[in-house]
């Protein structure tokens, strides 16, 4: 081989070796990978489009969840609401008569509204009550008709003894402490209790402060006759101090019965 033949060749190979790097430097300009590159990517592209594709079929679940949890709570919301109109439309229900419930009784024999229960129709009913204790807890049947004579007190309705003044309108009852607070009337020679209730219901019939005056006396009058002690609703001793706090709450309510009533005139006109 001459030299011409050999440098011909040389040129031949220079001009392949440049033409391959620069065919090599254009493909990876252009992105290409080396086949172990591509197949890595490839795997990542197919763990990437996995995890898409558990996000989206997650997804719409979730999305039916929240939706069906705010149906719910619409519902419940709704039916909550109507519930809340219906107890506002329904009329209040009357106070029933609990087992053994002193304050229970009708304190008035007669049905017919007095012009004082007609004008503070807005007023709750305020319970005045005075309690007289056996101290050795034995009052007995026929000491109890004897005092109730003494003291002006007449068997009535339910059972139970009653207060009326000169206008014969009935002021305040008389009760047997223990449950259901009737006395067996034609039984009485046997009885015996440990005390008896005075109690009465404002407004009345009459000034409020003169029937509590008059309920006191005749129930220190009892206590006398029964070697008793006089107790207030929650069977404390009866103080002076606790008597003239029963004073001022019955001034308080007379003051709000007067408001009551003027409200009621005025509404009427």
């Amino acid at each position: 081989m001459d030299a011409d033949t050999l440098r011909f060749i040389l040129l031949l190979a220079g001009l392949a070796l440049i033409l391959g790097i620069f065919v090599w430097e254009r493909q990876k300009k252009a992105g290409l990978r080396l086949p172990f590159m591509r197949k890595r990517q490839a795997t990542r592209s197919a763990e990437a489009e996995s995890r898409t594709a558990s996000r989206d079929r997650r997804d719409p679940v979730w999305e039916d969840a929240i939706s069906d949890l705010d149906e719910k709570d619409t519902l419940d919301a709704e039916l909550e609401r109507l519930d809340e109109i219906l107890q506002e439309e329904a009329p209040a229900p009357k106070p029933s008569q609990k087992k053994g419930e002193q304050t229970a009784f009708s304190f008035f024999a007669d049905d017919d509204a007095t012009p004082d229960e007609s004008a503070a129709e807005t007023l709750p009913e305020k319970i005045l009550q005075i309690n007289v204790a056996g101290r050795n807890r034995r009052i007995t049947g026929d000491q109890i008709m004897q005092a109730a004579r003494d003291v002006g007190l007449l068997e009535g309705d339910m059972q139970i003894f009653h207060f009326s003044d000169d206008q014969d309108r009935m002021l305040f009852s008389m009760a047997n402490m223990l449950n259901p607070g009737t006395f067996p009337m034609k039984e009485m020679n046997g009885f015996v209790t440990p005390g008896v209730t005075l109690f009465s219901t404002l407004p009345g019939p009459t000034d409020s402060m003169a029937v509590f005056e008059q309920m006191l006396s005749v129930a220190q009058r009892l206590a006398a006759l029964f070697d008793a002690e006089l107790q207030d609703s929650t069977h404390s001793d009866l103080t002076k101090q606790t008597i003239d706090h029963v004073r001022e709450e019955i001034i308080e309510y007379e003051r709000r019965l007067k408001l009551a009533r003027l409200s009621r005139k005025t509404s009427v006109r």
